[in-house]
């Protein structure tokens, strides 16, 4: 007993830098893409304010007050409010770690009584739920872009990306092996879906002439959209959206949105049309909770799915053509 207490006494307090990187090691175990950013954005807005090397126990609220200011000094108070998520988990996973038995082996422990995130409130003015879907004169614009100053590549993917109501990076970090032209299927794999399983969606007659434009930009890449300066991955998963930006500042009449309003167009109008919810949230892979779907449903919807996409897609083009 005197040896297991003596042990536990001779442990280090885990520092600031053991404690950020203990919460990115659960994000990556857990398979969440956005640890890099994470990590990206902790760097350069705590660790350029707070000592890395501090133990974690020493912290407190007005050290990350101090933090959060300089953030919202900036004027990011989005960021602010991200950043503030991100030490809170952080340090909720510390304490956790101190009360976990498998972290006994560990060299250090955090001794974090309290999480000094907690007493920092959050901006809730900051975000809003957003509520951008783009009217079919916006929707026109975009598609009727010949004379548009942007990347082909780029006016092809928003469409593709608005018929099918996509995430960004179910485009963009696709391989030409998902798609079956002969079946009409497209297989995104796991790895770039958030539930992480596969999504089936049906190529229809439209989207299968933009992939096929597409694709004779791709060169012999097995990617559908490779990289500028190196083909043998895909584009970065943001390129798209500054891509986006750029051509919204060199055009004027081009209309102001996200990728992200896309995909909400694309559902918004899709319940225009009568299309079923439960539909369209299977066509955007929208995670179902409910025990049926979550454990004893594995149709894959295809019919379903292309009979909402075909309608969708003729009445884009009907809108169109008005």
């Amino acid at each position: 007993m005197v040896t297991i207490l003596a042990n536990m006494v001779l442990k280090s307090y885990g520092s600031l830098e053991d404690l950020i990187n203990y919460y990115i090691d659960q994000m990556r175990s857990q398979g969440k893409r956005s640890w890099e950013k994470v990590y990206a954005d902790i760097q350069y807005n705590v660790f350029t304010v707070l000592d890395n090397n501090i133990p974690a126990k020493e912290i407190n609220s007005a050290q990350i007050r101090k933090v959060i200011h300089k953030i919202i000094q900036r004027g990011a108070v989005v960021q602010a409010n991200r950043v503030r998520s991100y030490l809170h988990r952080a340090f909720e996973l510390g304490i956790f770690h101190d009360n976990d038995p498998k972290s006994l082996s560990n060299e250090f422990i955090f001794n974090l009584s309290i999480n000094p995130v907690t007493a920092v409130p959050k901006n809730a003015s900051a975000e809003k739920v957003g509520e951008r879907a783009l009217s079919f004169e916006e929707i026109a614009v975009i598609w009727n872009s010949e004379k548009i100053d942007a990347p082909i590549p780029t006016l092809l993917a928003i469409k593709l990306i608005l018929i099918f109501g996509i995430r960004p990076i179910e485009l963009t970090g696709a391989k030409k092996s998902e798609f079956d032209f002969k079946s009409l299927t497209w297989s995104i794999p796991p790895e770039r879906i958030k539930n992480k399983r596969w999504h089936l969606l049906p190529i229809i007659p439209q989207a299968k002439q933009l992939l096929e434009e597409l694709l004779l930009f791709s060169g012999e890449s097995e990617f559908l959209m490779p990289g500028r300066y190196n083909p043998e991955e895909s584009i970065h998963k943001t390129s798209l959206g500054h891509s986006l930006k750029k051509t919204q500042k060199q055009n004027i009449h081009y209309p102001v949105f996200t990728l992200r309003d896309l995909r909400r167009t694309a559902k918004t109008r899709m319940g225009e049309l009568g299309i079923n919810k439960s539909i369209r949230d299977i066509i955007q892979n929208h995670a179902l909770s409910d025990v049926s779907s979550k454990h004893y449903d594995r149709w894959d919807y295809m019919p379903e799915k292309r009979e909402a996409l075909e309608k969708w897609s003729h009445y884009l083009e009907c809108k169109l053509m008005s």
